[in-house]
């Protein structure tokens, strides 16, 4: 019942472009609070 690990890597993110969302999303609260103080 393994999973054959190239299969996995090769299977593209199924989510969209996480990074992409995460770095914008901290860019709005930015924009709007001009405060660094968010996690």
């Amino acid at each position: 019942m393994t999973e054959n690990i190239s299969t996995t890597e090769q299977r593209p993110y199924h989510h969209g472009d996480l990074h992409r969302a995460i770095v914008g999303a901290a860019l709005d609260v930015l924009s709007e609070s001009q405060s660094t103080e968010f996690s």
